[in-house]
């Protein structure tokens, strides 16, 4: 059965009795209520699903660009190369993970930790230009994707204002 493309999987609280789960608490995807439109919100201060699954798709992409420029940076020492390699691969990872969380607090936190590794692969990028290793139009393409992943992931870090 064929998913459509602008929906994504809810997750719930392990134990919640509308939602049946496995071991680790994710909802197990067997029921189309499993399914949530796109820009369906809880609550007004949390990102819609497709802003999140579009931070997803930026790493993602991120993730492939800087491995060229890893590739091309032969020249270039290889801590530096594993560094950048390492860092735009755990990008990803946490998004994922962060799509995985139920609490916000932790999905923010998760969110966060990415932001902080998009800003150290743009720093990287820098590094790379002022040395010239790399082609500059390969760091140029890699630098433009990682700040508007940075710049997407500022927004899903909000946290929410306080009721008093």
């Amino acid at each position: 059965m064929g998913r459509d493309p602008k929906s994504f999987i809810t997750f719930r609280r392990k134990g919640d009795a509308t939602s049946p789960t496995n071991s680790t608490g994710l909802q197990v995807p067997i029921e189309p209520t499993a399914i949530a439109p796109v820009g369906e919100t809880e609550h007004p201060y949390r990102p819609t699903p497709q802003a999140r699954t579009e931070a997803y798709q930026l790493a993602l992409e991120l993730a492939a660009l800087l491995y060229k420029v890893v590739e091309l940076a032969e020249a270039e020492r290889y801590f530096l190369r594993d560094q950048l390699d390492k860092t735009s691969t755990v990008i990803p990872v946490m998004i994922a993970q962060g799509l995985a969380t139920a609490e916000m607090h932790e999905r923010r936190k998760l969110y966060r930790r990415a932001r902080k590794a998009a800003v150290d692969c743009v720093a990287i990028l820098d590094v790379l230009g002022e040395r010239n290793t790399v082609e500059p139009q390969a760091i140029e393409a890699a630098r433009v994707v990682a700040v508007m992943l940075a710049e997407n992931l500022e927004t899903l870090t909000i946290a929410p204002p306080k009721v008093r």
